[in-house]
């Protein structure tokens, strides 16, 4: 590493410390991450894909619950003549839907290059440059694993389950496991050949 990479990646050290609120020399420790921080850096990777800026990702404060869902049923639409006296006639349309939820640890484990990184460090957004690239990975590797995610397995294998089938239960799974009338198990022809399983 150059030297001037050293000091451009001390720099990006010291700003992780400082927005963690640890010293610099822990950054290199395990350490957890301040909640302000993880909602940026969750909010940053949803805005770095037009796919996740779709889809609801509701921070939540605790590893395991039940978030109530609410819901709507039935019309509220009505008139009401009320020149005679009668009273408009709210209704209450809410729905409350329970889904019980159970967040697993994910670990985006990674490095960098010396010499990726000597090349950054001749532009002045060096840090960002660091910052993007793992929020592109990681939201890349959100999406794999929530289309094909089928599991969670205590050690994932990815020589085994390239498309991250084993790092979590992703959101077709979890509608194949909840709701299987809703899941469609294969598309036929107009002549009832199958064509997809």
């Amino acid at each position: 590493m150059r030297q001037e990479t050293r000091f451009k990646f001390n720099a990006y050290l010291s700003r992780v410390a400082e927005l963690n609120g640890i010293d610099a020399g822990d950054v290199s420790k395990k350490f957890t991450v301040e909640p302000s921080v993880t909602q940026t850096l969750m909010n940053t990777m949803q805005e770095s894909s037009d796919f996740l800026t779709r889809i609801n990702i509701v921070p939540v404060s605790e590893m395991k619950g039940e978030k109530i869902g609410i819901g709507v049923t039935g019309s509220i639409a009505s008139t009401t003549d009320t020149a005679g006296g009668t009273e408009r006639q709210p209704k209450d349309f809410s729905k409350l839907a329970s889904n019980k939820y159970e967040c697993d640890q994910i670990n985006f484990d990674f490095y960098i290059r010396y010499k990726t990184l000597d090349l950054w460090a001749r532009y002045q957004d060096f840090q960002l440059r660091i910052r993007n690239a793992i929020i592109k990975r990681q939201s890349l590797d959100f999406i794999m694993a929530g289309f094909n995610g089928v599991k969670r397995a205590e050690t994932s294998d990815r020589s085994s389950n390239p498309m991250l089938q084993d790092v979590a239960v992703g959101w077709l799974q979890k509608y194949r496991n909840e709701a299987p009338a809703r899941v469609m198990s294969k598309v036929t022809d107009e002549e009832g050949h199958t064509t997809s399983e």
